[in-house]
């Protein structure tokens, strides 16, 4: 019974840290480190060092928060989507403030490590665009998502 009790909170710690990598695409976040390891080292900067490391950090901690406020700003559509509707935000294992929250921090964070390792530039480049373009750059998404939601039979 001792064994089991103490069991449990550690598994409830891996289902929630199971939500975070899911709620900011850990996987697909991966391969955008990946991509910008690959930048840096084409570039012919050396690869064992203290600024490798915070750009490349920085870009994974940017890019998880990105995919973290795009699953936060997508939660309506994915509660009535069927493929969608199991992922943490929609199924209610994650609050919208704390997923809210969560993503402003690790975007902030990877900013702050872009912007000392690669330059403000990297970190401009890496970060939110200017107040007027944004609301072009939503209802962009929101007219992409209108029509894959009609392709498949759903109405936004």
């Amino acid at each position: 019974m001792a064994l089991e009790s103490r069991l449990r909170p550690a598994q409830a710690v891996r289902r929630r840290l199971a939500d975070y990598a899911e709620l900011t695409k850990a996987r697909l976040s991966a391969l955008v480190v990946l991509t910008a390891a690959a930048g840096y080292a084409a570039a012919g900067a050396p690869l064992v060092s203290v600024r490798f490391a915070a750009a490349v950090l920085g870009v994974g901690l940017a890019a998880l928060g990105a995919n973290g406020l795009n699953e936060w700003w997508e939660v309506a559509l994915d509660a009535r989507m069927e493929r969608t509707r199991g992922r943490p935000l929609p199924a209610g294992r994650i609050g919208r403030g704390e997923a809210l929250a969560l993503s402003l921090a690790l975007v902030a964070a990877g900013l702050v490590l872009l912007g000392a390792a690669a330059g403000l530039l990297a970190a401009g480049l890496a970060g939110p665009r200017r107040p007027a373009v944004r609301p072009r750059l939503h209802a962009a998404q929101d007219a992409q998502h209108a029509v894959h939601a009609r392709r498949r039979g759903l109405r936004r």
